[in-house]
């Protein structure tokens, strides 16, 4: 069975009358061949007949061009075509190069996701669709569970039921999206059409019956309720808020106690104070920081735990009285005329006063604090200076003291040691020659870049290095009108991750921390035996379950790591596989607990600091860290050269051995065979060669060396660290921009083709 589909970006089809008449026959007739699933024997339809993948490039519009085209008008159409095992379509491949795709039936693991990026060997940039039969006793309505990565149409007897159309891609999470289905009695059509961007790329259905359904909203409701729980607060009650006059302290108590007792019983909280030097105190007798640890025992044994920064000022210091009124100028609009603006911008300014001042209550405490403990020299603009260190430091210190952990529970963190013998390769400027690269290298690169920026009018800044040798290092465009120069600060999202891994390896390197250790082992709310165990390992490789970045305030929360134990009851510790940044999160909580530094002491005194970076910043472990270029690139190089750089060594060739990527059903018996690899905040980075299959180039060509590694990043900041190469190319950008993947590949082309 075959039809001719879209080819090229034009999208074209021709078929012919008779073709169409034979295909509806053939496909009648196939119609037990394609996959049945029965309602109420499994709420997941686990059989799929899949077909693709489909050219799917970026583009201007949010919808990528592929995805805006139906591939299958020679079928009769996405929303109505009833695929089949051996139907075959032709396409394009990701060149333009024409091939014919064929429809095969796809089993879904075990956790009922399909892994299309398994099905269609790590594509990028494509789509594909997914059929099959759902049979039903009686006509009804029930509710879709369904999780996609990345965007979804979907379907059902011709009629579309489910879409998501964003500017980014998301993560396949079950029951992420929830919709009505109207089904009718006997056999309903489902057409999934699933769009890839890069990475991951996979869906999950589940259909309930009546009773199924039930049983999962209540599962739903216990699941919201434990989730409710981990962002429980606590607070001072009626008016007070975190700025107190000296005197009694505030009485605190959980803000919603109807919802801490659905969930965990009465949990009664005890509640201690502490000064500035953490001495525990029963009142604020001085203006100064102080802290409040709040411990609730519930009846089923788990600790909750918080921590709360208030300042004591002054008595008789009415600062709420003080409060600037913010001024907001027109904005042009049709929708708003000037004169009603400037006729309601003073209530609108009032309003927002009062805003300001709740929002102070709650934060403002942190900075008024290191306000009280400024002292002459102190540069706010240095990271170790700003509010929130002290903040993070102060509440480290505490916690340390509260769990009982003295300054000799562990080894201390021994910074970077001097290598021995010929120190390591650096960054420094220098010719082509020198660098095993053309003369013209640094005009290829510049073309290339040149017209990425005047396509996309986003600005990025670009360091290219091999053996050391720096062969170009220039800026392009803006940022918010701002000229970039290759000193310009730019966030790196995602590419923390590798920054973490790279800074965990030191703990592993000296013996402070292991790989496989449990979390438990470091923070006491955590088990250290059985199925709800979370490993070091684990929560650099994405395989404890979490999901999400900066939930429960991430780093910035002194007890991320007790709401994160409050919840292991949802998660699946090496059983499944989520991308997110909160178990870097909490291996981050565990370094802080072995060092006694706060995390963004240790990067700045144990990594940035040592590697000769321009001062970076850092928010978050899963992301967080903004940086120039050069400093990118520096840690680009520490990897090539397996954890030194110049007369240190940050850990040896050994502990950069275990960084790198492994298959995850190698690491953990408890997820599917297949080729899926991942590292200790690394990954395998191969841009697809765009010749591959032609003039003699390998299928699996790739532009740099298949050794090439580093981590992606949201906004779209690139690093590739090619070990067969000896290269670094590091890229500082704040948004993908149209034709991202054609001008990255552009790029590394340049690059690439200019080695020797």
């Amino acid at each position: 069975m075959h039809a001719q589909g879209s080819s090229g970006l034009a999208g074209r089809r021709i078929v012919g009358a008779a073709m169409c008449l034979a295909l509806a026959a053939t496909f009648a007739a196939a119609d037990a061949a394609a996959p049945v699933h029965r309602m109420g024997e499994d709420a997941v339809i686990r059989e799929w007949v899949v077909i693709g993948p489909f050219p799917n490039p970026e583009a201007d519009d949010p919808v990528r061009t592929g995805f805006a085209v139906d591939h299958l008008t020679a079928l009769g159409g996405e929303a109505t075509a009833e695929l089949a095992p051996g139907v075959e379509v032709d396409t394009t491949d990701a060149s333009g190069a024409p091939i014919t795709v064929r429809a095969e039936t796809i089993h879904a693991g075990e956790d009922g996701v399909l892994d299309l990026a398994e099905v269609y060997a790590g594509r990028e940039f494509a789509v594909a669709y997914a059929f099959a039969w759902v049979e039903a006793t009686e006509a009804r309505e029930t509710t879709c569970y369904f999780g996609s990565d990345d965007w979804p149409r979907m379907w059902v007897n011709g009629e579309m039921v489910h879409e998501i159309v964003a500017p980014e891609g998301r993560g396949c999470t079950p029951g992420q999206d929830q919709f009505p289905v109207p089904l009718r009695a006997g056999r309903n059509a489902v057409m999934l059409k699933i769009d890839q961007n890069t990475g991951p790329w996979a869906f999950i259905v589940e259909l309930p019956t009546p009773d199924q359904l039930a049983d999962r909203r209540k599962e739903q409701l216990r699941r919201r309720g434990i989730q409710a729980l981990q962002d429980a607060q606590v607070g001072p009650g009626g008016y007070k808020g975190y700025i107190i006059s000296p005197g009694p302290f505030p009485t605190l108590e959980w803000e919603n106690p109807y919802l801490i007792e659905a969930v965990k019983g009465q949990v009664d909280l005890t509640v201690r104070w502490f000064d500035a030097d953490l001495n525990e105190v029963t009142r604020a007798d001085a203006p100064g920081r102080y802290a409040a640890y709040v411990e609730g025992a519930a009846e089923d044994g788990a600790v909750i735990r918080r921590a709360y920064t208030f300042v004591c000022l002054p008595d008789g210091v009415e600062w709420w009285n003080h409060l600037p009124k913010p001024e907001f100028p027109y904005v042009p609009q049709d929708a708003i005329a000037p004169e009603a603006w400037a006729a309601y911008a003073d209530e609108l300014s009032e309003t927002t006063r009062w805003r300001l001042f709740d929002a102070l209550q709650e934060d403002g405490p942190m900075v008024l604090a290191k306000m009280l403990e400024w002292t002459p020299g102190d540069d706010a603009a240095t990271q170790l200076n700003w509010a929130l260190t002290a903040h993070q430091d102060y509440h480290l210190a505490l916690k340390r003291k509260v769990l009982g952990i003295g300054d000799d529970a562990y080894l201390p963190l021994r910074p970077p040691r001097e290598r021995a013998g010929e120190p390591a390769t650096v960054l420094r400027p220098g010719a082509p020659h020198e660098a095993g690269m053309k003369a013209d290298a640094p005009e290829r690169i510049r073309a290339a870049c040149q017209a990425w920026q005047e396509q996309s009018q986003i600005g990025f800044t670009v360091l290219v290095a091999r053996h050391g040798v720096v062969v170009f290092h220039e800026a392009f465009g803006e940022r918010d009108g701002e000229t970039l120069t290759v000193d310009s600060k730019l966030p790196l999202a995602s590419l923390t991750k590798m920054h973490a891994g790279l800074l965990f390896a030191q703990f592993l390197d000296q013996g402070l921390i292991g790989q496989d250790d449990p979390v438990g082992k470091y923070l006491p709310d955590f088990p250290t035996e059985g199925d709800d165990v979370i490993t070091i390992r684990q929560c650099l490789t994405h395989a404890t379950g979490l999901d999400g970045h900066g939930n429960w305030g991430g780093m910035a929360n002194p007890w991320f790591d007790n709401a994160v134990a409050n919840g292991l009851e949802l998660l699946e510790p090496g059983r499944t596989v989520l991308y997110n940044g909160l178990g870097f999160d909490l291996v981050g909580k565990v370094m802080e607990i072995v060092s006694g530094k706060s995390i963004f002491r240790l990067f700045h005194e144990h990594f940035f600091t040592p590697l000769g970076q321009d001062d970076p910043t850092i928010v978050d472990l899963g992301y967080g860290i903004d940086c120039t270029v050069a400093d990118l690139a520096r840690v680009g190089q520490l990897t090539l050269n397996r954890g030194a750089y110049g007369e240190l060594e940050f850990f040896t060739p050994a502990t950069f051995e275990q960084l790198m990527p492994k298959r995850y059903c190698d690491m953990f018996p408890g997820l599917p065979d297949n080729k899926d690899e991942y590292g200790l905040g690394i990954s395998w980075m191969r841009e697809a060669h765009p010749n591959a299959g032609e003039d003699g180039i390998p299928d699996d060509a790739t532009v740099l060396s298949k050794n090439t590694i580093a981590h992606g990043a949201a906004t779209s900041a690139v690093l590739r660290v090619d070990l067969d190469n000896d290269l670094v190319v590091a890229i500082c950008r704040y948004t993908a921009g149209p034709d991202y993947g054609e001008h990255l590949t552009n790029v590394l082309m340049a690059v690439a083709e200019s080695l020797e």
